[in-house]
């Protein structure tokens, strides 16, 4: 299929075989096959029936059609909203031990939506569960009772199924992002919005809830008048303070001018949010009736933002 078309089929991700025997001395005639089908822009294509056409090879490209020979093996799948399918290779041609003979298979996957040019998949390497087929030994009545070999098969005969997936596939897993700034921040008297002071993204692959936590020092020095200053965590840059959510850190008056004053600042915020990227700050502005002469300085910003999928709860934002 095109790439140059949105809905075109360009990847599969995440190929899954396994035998479909069940534990009995018969020969596997089919394997399950799972994929995910995405366009040009790594979006899952349109949910629907779409025409799966397999064939087996001895080689990565080129090489020898060893089943089922011919215009391959035809099966009707339905794709959901993700682009995830699963297939049942061999339960229109029964796949049978020969096929398996050779050293290596390949399996080859060619798609086609009835609306875009059909287009063959990347082939997939079948170096696991399909070399199980090989039915002249797991059907060795005589080795079957021997507690060295696993159903008439030696360990040596056996290899793992690995089966993992991308990010984007698995999104019922908790994710966090954090950022932090250590250099020197001076927050301007008399500014009327809010200044950031860190930021950081987190991109979450499906709703769920977002708790960011903020702190940061702040020192203030200059007056001997009042030295304080708003902290929040926003999305909107140059946001105005959130009663909700902001924290009033400083001090109303100094002795003397001399001196600094340190203090320490956390803020925290939740939210619910669908699926998407997000970007989070931690912003700060001086209090407007600050003395004549502050300063107030923001040292070692540091912002984090952790997802949670599910809410155990009550959750309130």
């Amino acid at each position: 299929m095109s790439n140059r078309v949105c809905s075109a089929i360009v990847m599969v991700v995440g190929i899954l075989i396994a035998a479909t025997a069940s534990v009995s001395a018969a020969v596997p005639t089919r394997m399950t096959v799972q994929g995910k089908l995405t366009n040009a822009a790594g979006d899952p294509v349109p949910a629907g029936i779409k025409s799966f056409t397999f064939k087996i090879y001895d080689a990565a490209a080129g090489g020898m059609e060893v089943w089922p020979a011919g215009p391959g093996e035809v099966q009707p799948l339905s794709t959901d909203a993700d682009g995830l399918w699963t297939a049942e290779v061999g339960a229109v041609v029964a796949l049978t031990d020969p096929v398996f003979s050779g050293d290596t298979r390949w399996l080859e996957v060619t798609v086609n939506d009835g609306v875009n040019p059909a287009e063959t998949l990347p082939r997939i390497k079948l170096n696991t569960s399909p070399y199980t087929f090989r039915s002249e030994q797991s059907n060795n009545a005589a080795n079957a009772g021997n507690a060295d070999n696993l159903g008439g098969l030696p360990p040596s005969g056996y290899a793992l199924n690995v089966h993992t997936h991308d990010a984007a596939t698995v999104t019922d897993e908790p994710g966090i992002a954090s950022r932090a700034v250590s250099s020197l921040i001076f927050l301007p008297q008399g500014a009327t919005t809010m200044q950031d002071l860190v930021t950081c993204t987190l991109t979450i692959a499906q709703a769920g809830y977002i708790h960011v936590q903020a702190r940061c020092g702040m020192t203030a020095y200059g007056t001997t008048g009042a030295n304080r200053g708003f902290f929040q965590v926003d999305e909107t840059a140059g946001g105005s303070e959130d009663p909700l959510h902001y924290v009033f850190v400083g001090d109303p008056a100094h002795v003397n001018t001399g001196g600094a004053y340190g203090h320490s600042v956390y803020v925290d915020r939740i939210y619910s949010k669908p699926a998407g990227a997000y970007v989070f700050r931690l912003e700060a502005v001086a209090l407007p009736s600050n003395g004549s002469g502050a300063t107030t300085q923001i040292d070692n910003a540091v912002i984090t933002a952790a997802f949670y999928p599910k809410a155990y709860g009550t959750v309130a934002p």
